[in-house]
């Protein structure tokens, strides 16, 4: 039995293979720093913690029965792609062995996937070898389009973003990030032309700042985290109170960036509360 015998199975769109993306991302640069500090294999602390905060929602979603079968297929994507580079999750797979049997039993999915399942279930519950070379990943690649707005939901808020184009050719959006959060989701007319966030080096001037994002892939965001708030949008940020710097811009993973985003270094700045 092949993991990806499993995820095509699944008939969930696009997720399994941007589930698979993720993972592999993680799993390649924790498998690399593993190696240079004289360790085997990807660490769970690198991987399995960032990929169910992104993730997790659309698993604790019950409010329908397409919600709760929606959530079994992507605990169950999520724990064979970490199987699959050496990691378990034991809540996660004792979720997607539960989904396994719901699927079943509301003939859910396709003849051949019930038929498949004791050994899908065999795969998920074996201790999986360490990882001995770095997974492989996509090509980057990515559906936003200059001109659109961004809202990202995180632990502080929604952070909104201006795409100003792509690097290479659809490769990854170039991002400039508006400075305010919002508690809740904003209209576009509170957000556009509003102040960028800029950044600031050490004791140096606060700048303006594009930021590269590898992995941000599909628009509408799969894991429902990144929302388009608009398109078409031709004012960008302001950055009057800004000193320019002469940078094409900042690279980052997905990954990177959304941990970038909950940092103070982000120079992010909560609404006020009345």
């Amino acid at each position: 039995m092949k993991h990806q015998q499993i995820l095509d199975k699944l008939a969930l769109g696009v997720i399994p293979s941007l589930v698979q993306d993720e993972t592999h991302m993680l799993a390649r640069q924790s498998f690399y720093e593993a190696k240079h500090a004289g360790h085997r294999g990807a660490r769970y602390a690198e991987v399995v913690p960032p990929l169910l905060r992104r993730w997790g929602p659309l698993m604790t979603r019950h409010s329908d029965r397409n919600e709760l079968m929606t959530g079994h297929r992507v605990a169950i994507a999520l724990a064979t792609c970490l199987h699959k580079v050496g990691l378990i999750e034991p809540s996660l797979t004792e979720r997607a062995l539960r989904g396994i049997d719901e699927l079943n039993d509301a003939v859910w999915l396709s003849d051949e996937f019930a038929r498949q399942s004791p050994a899908y279930a065999d795969l998920l519950r074996s201790t999986p070898p360490a990882l001995s070379k770095a997974p492989a990943v996509r090509e980057p690649l990515t559906f936003t389009r200059p001109g659109d707005l961004l809202a990202v939901n995180t632990d502080r808020g929604y952070v909104l973003a201006h795409v100003h184009g792509d690097t290479g050719t659809n490769e990854a959006p170039i991002l400039e990030l508006y400075r305010q959060i919002y508690p809740v989701l904003p209209a576009a007319d509170q957000v556009v032309g509003t102040q960028a966030a800029g950044e600031q080096l050490g004791n140096g001037p606060v700048t303006n700042s594009h930021i590269a994002v590898v992995g941000l892939r599909h628009i509408p965001d799969p894991a429902e985290q990144i929302l388009l708030l608009a398109s078409g949008q031709n004012r960008t940020p302001d950055t009057s109170h800004l000193t320019t710097k002469d940078y094409l811009h900042t690279r980052m993973s997905l990954y990177e960036f959304l941990d970038y985003l909950e940092s103070p270094s982000s120079r992010l700045t909560p609404t006020p509360t009345a």
